[in-house]
């Protein structure tokens, strides 16, 4: 991939573009696009297989632990969806009390001189 970047850039072109941007692209947004792109993708798929290969594993070795593993697997997605209402309760509950205990000190602060 960068190889038919350089050529569109320098043969294609006829060296006529800035080569400073050109290398700049080559080196660091090349990277960025690595890190942030393929390795993520490398990344899921290997993870995939590797999810995969392991459950089929368990269930070779015993099919009844295994559902009862990846049923309890599942508890720590569906908690927090069933205490979503009281966690944005207890959150703006908390930002209110902040935000008048901050007004407070700042009030004592400023006529406490």
């Amino acid at each position: 991939m960068k190889q038919a970047y350089y050529w569109h850039e320098f043969i294609n072109v006829g060296f006529k573009k800035d080569s400073a941007k050109v290398i700049s692209a080559l080196s660091n947004d090349w990277k960025l696009l690595e890190t942030n792109y393929f390795q993520l993708i490398f990344s899921i798929i290997s993870n995939t297989m590797l999810f995969l290969v392991s459950l089929i594993y368990m269930m070779y070795v015993n099919s009844f632990i295994s559902i009862f593993f990846i049923a309890f697997s599942f508890l720590p997605m569906i908690i927090p969806k069933l205490m979503k209402g009281k966690l944005v309760k207890y959150a703006k509950d908390w930002s209110i009390a902040n935000e008048q205990y901050t007004k407070q000190i700042q009030y004592l602060k400023k006529y406490t001189k």
